[in-house]
Order: structure tokens, then C-alpha cells, then sequence
């Protein structure tokens, strides 16, 4: 069966806007260094799906994403955006994270979804970025199961790092789920980027780490 021309296209698209990330990269490292000191606390491994929980605006969740961007950056890898609202602010990062980033806009949930199908399968960009911050948990709650489950397989068969950023915990299958705590105000607006990155509280769920199996 051939592939539909619309998939085609964007796998095309891909490899004539980031040539580098199609090139062959040498395995080394298993696990993530995000830069942020409560995740990198953690160790956790590379080519996984990771669900990012914040259920409060003050959580720094964008705090978060600009952090993740401004790595990849700085150890000159590529990441993803989809964008599951349209509701993401470009200008919430500097220019030299722009110039190794796709952003891909989405109106609608099955869009955001099929695009990082897409992206997983292609597997040539280490990190995707899911933002599904603004679908109501019940509207994601009623994905079937399978959903999640093939992107976490294209995941751990590509060896695509997969942060999905939900309102609640809605992915049971998530090899680590995340939760982002909130801890600013508004007086901390005011103090300087690094010094809230530092801040960021991201804790295990403690429930999903107890149904974690080892081995």
C-alpha cells in the first residue's frame, strides 16, 4: 500500500528543512540532560514518552518549554513543537532556539495527534514536544488507550524523546509521568529566567512510579 501524498510531502519537507537531523548520529548517551535540576535528578532515559502534568497556570509550565528548547539548542539537536491549540509563543524563545525548531500548528486534538505520529515514524528529530495543555482532560480522556500506546511504541523504536504536556494525568501507559507543581507569583516575574528554572518543582507521580515495572 503507498503511502498518502499528504504523508509524503511532510516527510519531504522534513528532510529539506533539517538536512542535519536526517544525517547519521552517533549512539552514546541513554539518558536526558535537560538542563533543569529536578528532572535531571531523576535520570531519565532517552527515547521514552514522558507526560508533563500542570494543572495550575503558576506551575511554569512555558517555563519549562523554554527550557527544553534552549538545550537542545545549546548541544545543537532539533525539537518539535505540535502546538495542539495554536497557542504557542515564539517569541517566549530567543532566535538561536528558533533556528533548530518546527513548530507544528494545530487547531484540532486528531491533528495534533497525527502530526506526532508522523514525527515519531520519521524518528530523525530526538525531541518532540506535545502541548495539549488546552483540551479539556475529558476530551483526552476519551482518546482510546491505543492512541498512546503507538506513540510510545514509535517512541522506544525510533529512540524519540516524547514529552506530552497534559491538564491531568491522562496517559497510563506513560513510562514516567511528571507533575509540575506550582510554586510562583507574580512578584517572581521579575526575577531573572535561570534563577525560575532553577525553581521549577517537578516531582514523580507517585502513583505511576509505584506501576512502573523494572527489568
Amino acid at each position: 500500500m503507498s503511502l498518502p501524498a499528504n504523508v509524503i510531502a511532510f516527510r519531504e519537507l522534513l528532510q529539506s528543512k533539517f538536512p542535519e537531523a536526517h544525517a547519521v548520529r552517533k549512539e552514546a548517551k541513554t539518558t536526558w540532560h535537560t538542563g533543569v535540576a529536578s528532572l535531571d535528578a531523576m535520570q531519565l532515559p532517552l527515547g521514552t514518552l514522558i507526560e508533563i502534568v500542570s494543572e495550575s497556570s503558576s506551575s511554569g509550565v512555558g517555563l519549562l518549554q523554554a527550557a527544553l528548547l534552549h538545550r537542545e539548542t545549546a548541544v545543537a539537536e532539533y525539537t518539535a513543537m505540535v502546538d495542539g491549540s495554536d497557542a504557542f509563543d515564539p517569541w517566549s524563545v530567543g532566535a538561536p532556539e528558533l533556528d533548530r525548531f518546527l513548530w507544528v500548528r494545530c487547531q484540532q486534538l486528531p491533528q495534533a495527534i497525527k502530526a506526532a505520529d508522523l514525527l515519531l515514524r520519521d524518528g530523525n528529530i530526538p525531541l518532540v514536544l506535545m502541548d495539549l495543555q488546552l483540551h479539556p482532560a475529558r476530551e483526552l480522556l476519551r482518546l482510546p488507550s491505543s492512541v498512546w500506546h503507538r506513540l510510545r511504541m514509535l517512541g522506544e523504536k525510533s529512540g524519540v524523546t516524547t514529552c506530552i504536556f497534559t491538564p491531568s494525568p491522562v496517559i497510563s501507559c506513560a513510562a514516567t509521568r511528571l507533575l509540575l507543581h506550582p510554586s510562583f507569583t507574580l512578584e517572581d516575574h521579575q526575577r531573572p529566567t535561570p534563577d525560575l528554572t532553577h525553581a521549577l518543582q517537578v516531582q514523580t507521580d507517585p502513583v505511576k512510579k509505584q506501576s512502573l515495572r523494572v527489568g
